[in-house]
């Protein structure tokens, strides 16, 4: 059901062409931005192997990069600002997985303390095999990357557009909004509690991030009820989601954090 509501959101997106206006606009950019968390978080904490998951990851999130550019193509978005989004998208990603990766490693080392864990677990063994596998998918995906980026017009010039990092420091938020939630969902606990504090979290972080933007800008850059409504739908959609998922026992009991199978 879940996969029906995104593929059927994605075709809205991509196949009506939606004209951009004040009405829904912001839902175009509030849709793709959920949906790049749930990306992340499921390829950090998912057991499938490695270089299967990452390569999807790429896959996803450029689709998902295309249905949100897809309706603001036909707005005349030019070169700089659809590589402000692609920027965005790649930072959020990268945070959620360094941060689950970082909290999993964590994990392990507490278990090794406690003896509860081989050592030869916290450092994985990586085969011939698998070297091979994603040195020609790093290759691939290469190849292919250059590609797209000339006929995208991507060049060196489009980072030196006046307001090309407002759109990474939008993607740190987003990838903040998807670990509190994901935070709230792991253990067995005061679920509900959790899960307020989280959404109490999450309304202080939107509430000042126009005020991070002007900082950062030296002017106004979003509405503050812009940023409440991006990070309230970007909450509503995962924990939409992940909440199913909770109560059928995942996340629970440091569960996503077990034996990695596929390094």
């Amino acid at each position: 059901m879940v996969l029906a509501v995104h593929a059927l959101g994605d075709l809205a997106l991509v196949i009506f062409d939606p004209e951009v206006s004040d009405d829904w606009g912001l839902f175009i950019f509030a849709w793709p931005m959920s949906r790049v968390s749930l990306i992340a978080l499921w390829v950090g904490i998912s057991r499938f192997r490695s270089y299967v998951r990452f390569p999807v990851a790429v896959v996803a999130t450029a689709w998902t990069w295309y249905v949100m550019f897809k309706p603001l193509g036909n707005a005349g978005v030019d070169a700089e600002e659809s590589a402000g989004f692609a920027a965005m998208f790649a930072t959020q990603v990268l945070i959620v997985l360094v941060a689950i990766s970082a909290g999993r490693l964590l994990w392990r080392w507490r278990r090794l303390r406690r003896g509860s864990q081989s050592e030869d677990r916290l450092i994985p063994q990586y085969s011939l095999r698998f070297l091979l596998l994603w040195t020609t998918l790093l290759s691939i995906m290469l190849g292919a990357g250059r590609i797209v980026f000339a006929q995208l017009g991507w060049t060196p010039d489009v980072v030196g557009w006046e307001y090309f990092y407002y759109y990474p420091m939008l993607g740190v938020h987003n990838a903040v909004f998807a670990l509190l939630v994901f935070a709230s969902l792991v253990g067995r606990t005061w679920l509900l509690g959790r899960i307020l504090l989280d959404l109490g979290l999450i309304f202080a972080v939107g509430y000042f991030e126009s005020d991070v933007f002007s900082f950062a800008f030296d002017e106004a850059m979003d509405s503050r009820a812009m940023c409440l409504f991006l990070a309230g739908f970007q909450a509503a959609y995962l924990y939409a989601t992940l909440l199913p998922l909770r109560f059928c026992g995942c996340f629970g009991g440091g569960k996503m954090y077990g034996p990695d199978p596929g390094e």
